[in-house]
């Protein structure tokens, strides 16, 4: 029973007060920003080859996730940091290239681009929330052992 108590709260969070899921949502805001913020001030450029890989939204993506799985707050809030970091990506493929909103909007709501950015948002959130769960529990086992 242990067991399963601890899965479920490492993969869904631990239970916390209801201002806590204003700074997830916060947070999942400052990554969208990170990620759309850079790729406008072209501090970082798109980067692929034949399938485009947006590096740098990648890496807010990963980092994002690790802050999820260190603050313990579940795999769901590490995904919702890579999809907005990814969003921030795909706004600006889509809306840059001087065409509409309209535009824009249909080409950022394509099931192949949804599907892609969706994807690469679980793979790198996924790896950055398993980075930040296995940070955290280290530290864990460092205290119980020093205790």
């Amino acid at each position: 029973m242990a067991l399963a108590l601890g899965l479920r709260t490492a993969l869904l969070g631990a239970r916390r007060p209801r201002d806590h899921v204003g700074a997830v949502g916060l947070l999942a805001i400052a990554a969208f920003v990170a990620s759309l913020g850079g790729y406008l001030a072209r501090l970082y450029e798109p980067t692929g080859g034949v399938l485009l890989v947006p590096f740098w939204a990648a890496v807010v993506a990963v980092a994002g996730g690790a802050v999820a799985g260190l603050a313990r707050t579940g795999l769901p809030s590490a995904v919702l940091f890579a999809v907005a970091a990814m969003l921030g990506f795909g706004v600006d493929d889509a809306f840059l290239d001087g065409g509409t909103v309209v535009e824009g909007l249909t080409y950022l709501l394509r099931p192949n681009v949804v599907g892609a950015l969706g994807v690469l948002a679980a793979l790198f959130g996924g790896v950055g929330f398993i980075f930040g769960t296995t940070v955290w529990g280290a530290g864990e086992v460092g205290r119980r052992a020093v205790a």
